[in-house]
């Protein structure tokens, strides 16, 4: 039990220093982001915990210590000086890497979460494990690291921004930062939640604070054994509610596709079929330019009339059943019809004869000179008179 953990601990380790090696300050895209209007109902929990009765007993501490000079990593499991719930929440204490862990077989539903994000004298490491699993009895890549999703916050060096990353580990030990966002100011408290749905594929929402941050989908990691909170000191978390149903929605319809640029040939109609999908449903479509377009109940779109030559640029809009709703612009250009052009008559081309030229008949030779010689004789004749 304590190797495996052991193997789950070194490869959220892993992906946390890996993910540290650059820190980016380019805001990731958000296409969308939607204000929090009710708290979540989270009916299906499996499990949750505020810390108030001061007891972190089902959790499994641990601290990192990388300075062994033999260069194996060493383990310290259930240290008491590492973290503690004195103030109500589950703060960090330890000046290394603290590992706060617990079983966890929720890898479908929501995940909410209060954080706290201190220490300003260094980098601030940070994250949440949402789901983790072993692969393998090793402890370091090549040979094998834990399978998790984390979310995971990195804040430079006495700065108020950083960056919030939807990161997943895969066996044996490979890094992948499915989704990032940069905010202006990470520290503080802030409320955390995550949603990951089963049938739409492993859609993941991440709400910080009620707006729709992350939007993002991934399907590698399908189960999970722990929950893990990870750190240095002084950051801490509290009410924690873990729940295996989507008890959370506040995301717009996702587009799938985006509609794209779109080309006809004057005199064509147009017709395209947009899609979107929502968690809680459809509700209604409609489109900005009514005079040249409209929009069926089912996102289809049509031209009213033969459009002109030119560019028509116009956004769809959709709405889910609780209201959200995602527009789509996209440009529709008229291209002009070819116009049918006559060639004019041609010349017919005399077709050249291959071969020796025929000989000229005697008959026409005898002819042409009787002729000459008549002609020569009348002009003899008409001289000698003259």
């Amino acid at each position: 039990m304590k190797k495996a953990l052991s193997n789950l601990v070194m490869g959220v380790l892993i992906i946390l220093l890996l993910s540290t090696v650059s820190i980016s300050h380019t805001p990731e895209v958000v296409e969308y982001s939607v204000e929090r209007t009710s708290s979540p109902i989270l009916a299906g929990i499996v499990w949750s915990e505020n810390f108030d009765d001061e007891d972190f007993s089902d959790w499994m501490i641990f601290e990192i210590n990388w300075t062994l000079p033999d260069g194996v990593v060493n383990f310290t499991i259930d240290p008491a000086d590492l973290y503690n719930v004195s103030d109500g929440v589950l703060r960090a204490i330890g000046p290394e890497w603290n590992f706060a862990m617990r079983e966890n077989s929720v890898a479908y539903g929501t995940w909410s979460f209060d954080i706290d994000i201190q220490r300003p004298d260094d980098i601030n490491r940070f994250g949440v494990g949402l789901t983790g699993e072993n692969y393998s009895d090793h402890w370091l890549p090549p040979t094998g690291s834990s399978n998790a999703y984390l979310i995971s916050i990195l804040i430079p060096n006495e700065g108020p921004s950083g960056d919030i990353r939807l990161a997943r580990n895969e066996y044996p030990g490979t890094t992948n930062i499915v989704a990032s966002y940069y905010v202006e100011n990470i520290r503080g408290w802030k409320n955390f939640i995550v949603t990951r749905e089963f049938d739409r594929e492993g859609y993941f929402h991440i709400y910080m604070d009620g707006i729709l941050i992350i939007s993002a989908v991934d399907t590698y990691h399908t189960t999970s054994e722990y929950f893990t909170v990870f750190g240095m000191a002084n950051h801490a978390i509290d009410n924690i509610t873990v729940s295996d149903t989507i008890d959370y929605d506040a995301a717009p319809p996702d587009w799938e596709p985006k509609i794209p640029n779109l080309q006809i040939t004057e005199g064509e109609s147009f017709y395209y079929d947009a899609n979107a999908t929502d968690f809680s449903g459809i509700d209604k479509w409609w489109i900005d330019d009514t005079e040249n377009f409209t929009i069926d109940e089912d996102g289809v779109i049509t031209s009213t009339h033969n459009l002109a030559v030119g560019e028509y640029i116009t956004t769809v809009w959709v709405n889910d059943t609780l209201g959200y709703m995602s527009g789509d612009a996209f440009s529709l250009i008229v291209n002009p019809a070819t116009p049918t052009t006559t060639s004019p008559p041609t010349t017919p081309t005399p077709t050249p004869v291959d071969g020796p030229i025929p000989p000229i008949p005697m008959e026409l030779i005898v002819a042409v000179t009787g002729v000459a010689v008549v002609v020569i004789l009348v002009l003899v004749i008409w001289r000698i008179r003259k």
